[in-house]
């Protein structure tokens, strides 16, 4: 029922800036001394900027300074799955008491209150009972209790209760310490103003930062050559008609994509994957080998969901190894036996 904590989401791992300085100081706090003080706390911000890292790095940070606390953390509608199901199997009261006896509660998504009304009785009574036994409740959300539609007032005044507090786009500075931080952590290295010409750009949230990011891992990859600032503006669109930058991913960039085929399906990060892979194709797939495109991909894939392949980038150094496909495929398998095992 809930869920476990990414093991790479610290406050060690997390980028601090202007925009979220006060956002992971609150969380730093009540990590530091869980029902103590701003109880709750309510973390809001646009998709992609951290809540659930930061989120996360609480649960981490509480568990490290007192091993002995109970923290559960779950998104709202795992919290709401979990209910009905108890209900559902006369278990109601079991459950509400098993949440009344965790010592850090962390709820992800809470926005998705709307319209239930049923969910945000059991919420306002567990707020209520955590905050009279000196428990520590963590919520994050896109937007502040008052404008989450349909919300009952008696929990819009107990959210607000606490420390509500939001978390900003980055700024420059900010994005610059992200690429340098990410690419450090993929080991990639660029020449000097590389990640400077990055960060230039002005971009929505994080996620589209390392969606820059991956496609010029991708290009030093498939291209074995690295990569000036010039062809950084190259390979992201960031030049337009009138030679200033655009956006990473914008619709000139989108333009030039649609000729590529999209790896990976769905919504969200399926999208945002398959966008990339598809302005990887146009970019460099007249300057590369077919195969060397389907190696980096398969490489940035993987890598991307935390797996070494050191298999596969050994094929990059080779002229033109035999069976490149077989040995994709089989490293795919290897994969799923791992996730399997995890």
């Amino acid at each position: 029922m809930t869920s476990a904590l990414n093991p790479k989401y610290s406050f060690d791992s997390f980028v601090v800036g202007a925009a979220n300085r006060l956002a992971v100081t609150a969380g730093r706090t009540v990590a530091e001394s869980p029902g103590a003080a701003y109880n709750p706390l309510f973390i809001y911000s646009g998709s992609g900027l951290g809540k659930t890292h930061l989120l996360m790095a609480v649960g981490h940070a509480a568990k490290k300074a007192a091993p002995k606390l109970n923290i559960e953390y779950l998104t709202l509608d795992e919290y709401v799955e979990a209910f009905h199901a108890s209900v559902a199997a006369g278990q109601g009261d079991a459950f509400r008491r098993r949440f009344q006896n965790v010592d850090v509660l962390l709820v992800d998504d809470v926005q998705f209150l709307t319209n239930r009304k049923e969910m945000q009785s059991e919420l306002l009574r567990l707020t209520e009972a955590l905050q009279a036994a000196g428990r520590q409740i963590v919520l994050t959300s896109d937007r502040p209790p008052p404008d989450i539609a349909d919300l009952d007032e008696r929990l819009i005044s107990r959210l607000s209760g606490g420390l509500v507090v939001d978390m900003g786009t980055p700024d420059y500075e900010t994005r610059v310490a992200i690429l340098r931080r990410k690419a450090e952590e993929r080991g990639a290295r660029f020449e000097p103003g590389v990640l400077e010409t990055v960060a230039q750009a002005e971009v929505g949230n994080v996620r589209e930062l390392m969606g820059a990011l991956n496609r010029l891992v991708a290009f030093q990859a498939v291209n074995d050559t690295s990569i000036n600032a010039e062809t950084v503006k190259q390979i992201l669109g960031l030049v337009g008609e009138e030679g200033g930058a655009a956006p990473p991913g914008d619709g000139r960039t989108r333009a030039a994509a649609k000729g590529g085929k999209a790896g990976g399906g769905g919504t969200g990060g399926g999208d945002e994957f398959g966008e990339f892979l598809a302005d990887v194709t146009v970019t460099v797939g007249k300057a590369v080998e077919a195969w060397r495109a389907r190696v980096g991909e398969a490489v940035l894939r993987w890598e991307g969901e935390g797996y070494r392949t050191h298999r596969l980038e050994a094929l990059l150094q080779r002229d033109a190894p035999a069976a490149v496909d077989k040995a994709i495929a089989a490293f795919a398998e290897d994969v799923e036996r791992l996730k399997a095992l995890e």
